[in-house]
């Protein structure tokens, strides 16, 4: 019975959405894991016509790799990997790569039967070659960050961790950063190799790339949205602002386990209920380990956030 159902399900996820491409061009949102990119993307899902690609390089996912024909990170990082990820995203735009595992069920909230915009979560490739994608797909980028140290703390697995290191992707660090990564991931604890690995994830494209994209942070978006909400509006051509603050205050789909403050800190009209929700984690360090930890950033050139602040610094905060 369980297998005819999942056989059902799979067959509704299939068959029951049309993509035909639109004037306007699709929006790729590039995050970093655990960093509230999944609530970004549920708010572009309140524009009309949108379809969402959650996660398309995650190879993880069997089916992903299966159907990227890629299957380890190493081969996905190098330059070799581009013209199979261009056919396969071109695919998704142009509608005939309908597969399962990244449509919505019918009875699912921002389901459409027919979509002509998408917006792609990019969280497993592709972060240093964001110049790329814009060429390729005329595509609107979207950049969000989260500071490092809560984005540590819930990071279970780093499974790009040693591709970073050893991969074609390690051309992008001079040999004293690479020697230091190295050492930390040999040595350090987990909160350290979690660091490490926002910091290597980050610096590329923030470095080559923050002139081309619209640069948002979780922080920012929990403590002051309509800044950023207008300039989503204006970057990337949406319909209906009014939607997105309407969704604003709602916890993201990828919170399963959301506690009832979580919720609450998140439906606050108060300043001080989002403060909290976005500097609890401090009570896990000490202002040293926090000092510490904050020191890799240094490292890699990464500014976009200090020691002793739970928000970026100003020049990251929009107006």
């Amino acid at each position: 019975m369980k297998q005819h159902t999942n056989k059902l399900h799979t067959f509704l996820k299939y068959s029951c959405n049309f993509h035909r491409q639109g004037a306007k061009p699709n929006i790729f949102i590039f995050s970093t894991p655990r960093s509230g990119s999944t609530w970004l993307m549920e708010l572009m899902l309140t524009q009309k016509g949108f379809k969402a690609c959650n996660e398309p390089f995650n190879l993880r996912m069997k089916e992903v790799a299966a159907t990227l024909e890629i299957q380890d990170w190493d081969t996905l990082y190098s330059d070799k990997a581009l013209p199979r990820m261009e056919s396969y995203i071109t695919a998704f735009t142009e509608g005939r790569l309908k597969v399962a595992f990244k449509n919505r069920y019918p009875w699912q909230r921002y389901y459409r039967l027919f979509t002509d915009r998408m917006v792609f979560k990019v969280l497993h490739a592709g972060h240093e070659k964001i110049d790329w994608f814009i060429r390729k797909f005329d595509a609107q980028v979207v950049y969000m960050t989260r500071h490092p140290l809560p984005v540590a703390l819930s990071r279970k697995e780093l499974p790009r961790l040693s591709t970073f290191i050893n991969s074609e992707y390690s051309r992008f660090f001079s040999p004293e950063q690479l020697m230091y990564a190295k050492r930390i991931a040999t040595e350090g604890s987990h909160i350290e190799k979690a660091v490490l690995d926002w910091c290597l994830h980050n610096a590329t494209p923030v470095k080559r790339h923050m002139d081309k994209v619209l640069f948002v942070t979780y922080e920012q978006l929990v403590l002051d949205p309509e800044p950023v909400v207008n300039a989503l509006a204006r970057h990337l051509d949406l319909e209906d602002a009014s939607r997105i603050i309407d969704k604003i205050s709602a916890p993201s789909g990828s919170v399963n386990q959301s506690t009832q403050e979580t919720t609450a800190a998140l439906a606050s009209k108060t300043g001080k209920e989002k403060v909290w929700l976005i500097e609890k984690w401090r009570t896990n360090f000490s202002a040293d380990e926090e000092q510490k930890l904050m020191d890799l950033l240094s490292v890699f050139e990464l500014d976009i956030y200090r020691a002793g602040s739970f928000v970026p610094a100003d020049r990251y905060w929009l107006k």
